[in-house]
């Protein structure tokens, strides 16, 4: 193995500080080699010093024009410190020497997300995603912008093939919260919702012969069962609970867990906003009762 692919393996496995420490040693050799300056450039960035790639690469674009590896990782660091007109202009340089060029799409995207420029962001990295189905990257970035474009179906289609693909990554949980936030404004849209109420005076009647360490069993593992997903929008979809026998609607289990977390943790906010309905389903129960008495 050659020391730069052994510098690149330390790179792909976030051991940035090896990966320097050779490309120092043959840049000194080396210095107009292209390969060793865009990948110690890139390492400069990921290790917190965007500056330094600056430092290291503005007057070598010139010098090598014709690279477009050195624009993408000049490009990055633009990224890195906000400064977005000379990353743009960066990436569309590289874009015009290599226009399937994976990397410089996918931050191209992430700046004009970053300006509000959504509909160029989704156009940019739906191109990205086309290099590469497996991007994660690029597909939650195009999640978010479809997100503020307000077309919150194609962003949650995307959003579900982020979590799908992510496994551990650091975008699962962020793609899991737009998408129970997506979840809440579909149910806010329809306004009050009879089905959310008769779910919570379902569990108000359930809830009222147990204490509350079962209470919080029951909710506990609705939250659990929810960070991978329940479909709050598909009746026909059941699920089943360890704590509580009977199939589900997802949504009648997010129901559950609201009136759940009512009784037992009233302050804390599930990221549902069922508050007329339980309102509701509150009077109706409390009506019930004084009558059977």
């Amino acid at each position: 193995m050659t020391e730069i692919k052994e510098a690149i393996n330390y790179a792909n496995k976030g051991d940035f500080r090896s990966a320097i420490r050779i490309l120092e040693r043959l840049i000194k050799k080396n210095p107009e080699d292209t390969e060793i300056l865009y990948n110690l450039g890139m390492c400069y960035t990921e290790m917190g010093d965007p500056q330094r790639t600056i430092d290291l690469l503005e007057n070598k674009r010139i010098k090598t024009p014709y690279f477009p590896n050195i624009h993408v990782a000049l490009g990055y660091s633009y990224f890195k410190v906000n400064d977005f007109d000379n990353a743009e202009s960066c990436f569309r340089i590289a874009l015009k020497l290599d226009p399937n060029n994976e990397f410089a799409l996918r931050n191209l995207g992430g700046i004009y997300g970053k300006l509000n420029r959504y509909s160029d962001s989704i156009d940019i990295l739906k191109n990205a995603l086309s290099q590469n189905s497996d991007d994660m990257h690029s597909e939650y970035g195009l999640a978010i912008a479809y997100f503020y474009s307000q077309d919150i179906d194609k962003a949650d289609e995307h959003l579900k093939s982020v979590i799908n693909k992510s496994n551990n990554s650091e975008l699962l949980e962020p793609a899991k919260d737009l998408r129970r936030k997506i979840a809440e404004i579909n149910l806010k849209s329809s306004g009050f919702r009879i089905d959310v109420m008769f779910y919570c005076l379902g569990a108000l009647e359930h809830y009222k012969n147990c204490n509350n360490k079962d209470i919080q069993e029951i909710s506990f593992e609705i939250g659990l069962k929810g960070q991978d997903g329940l479909d709050v929008h598909n009746p026909e979809k059941k699920y089943n609970l360890k704590s509580m026998s009977g199939e589900f609607t997802g949504l009648q289990l997010v129901s559950y867990m609201y009136v759940g977390f009512k009784i037992i943790k009233p302050e804390v906010d599930i990221g549902m906003d069922f508050s007329e309905e339980y309102k509701t389903a509150q009077e109706l129960f409390n009506k019930k009762q004084l009558d059977e008495n």
